[in-house]
């Protein structure tokens, strides 16, 4: 278990990779058959918290207690409208790819990809990353679509989707 500086203000929080949303929805299913079947209620919070996979995770159970509130939930990161919310789940509503690195303070996250490639041997991708720079007031650390928090400052290295295609036909057809 580590500590994070970005939760310095807050005491007794620990984060525990788990290698994938899967296992995180297995351990949180672990806690909720522990807790429905002692009936009791835990001292401390815990929180679940998974990203937003391309295919949706089907998770099951619920947390009910006789005692009263139980205090761990699972929640999903969710970005709509460029802001990060916290979903659950087992509800509806909003779903689309959403990965924790995408949820980071974007210029704390640029810079640590920028002196990570910095430190690369791999001298291709340090050509490539050069021809990116950082978008300032970045909303989230997305780095890909529409709303990345890189964007491309050589032509070349500028997506060629089909409204490019169509363009560059239209202007030799033109001519």
């Amino acid at each position: 278990m580590r500590r994070y500086n970005a939760l310095k203000d807050y005491q007794d929080i620990y984060i525990i990779p788990l290698g994938g949303c899967g296992n995180v929805v297995k351990l949180f299913q672990i806690f909720v058959g522990f807790m429905s079947e002692k009936n009791e209620e835990a001292s401390d919070d815990a929180l679940f918290l998974i990203d937003t996979d391309k295919q949706q995770i089907q998770v099951r159970g619920s947390l009910t207690s006789g005692k009263g509130h139980v205090p761990i939930s699972l929640r999903r990161l969710q970005i709509a409208n460029n802001k990060i919310m916290l979903k659950d789940p087992q509800k509806g509503g909003e779903y689309s790819q959403t990965e924790i690195e995408d949820c980071l303070d974007p210029k704390v996250y640029y810079n640590a990809v920028n002196e990570t490639i910095k430190q690369s041997k791999n001298t291709s991708i340090k050509r490539v990353f050069s021809k990116y720079a950082f978008v300032e007031n970045a909303p989230t650390s997305v780095m890909r679509g529409d709303e990345s928090c890189i964007r491309a400052i050589d032509a070349k290295y500028i997506p060629k989707n089909n409204k490019y295609s169509i363009s560059s036909k239209t202007m030799t057809i033109r001519n």
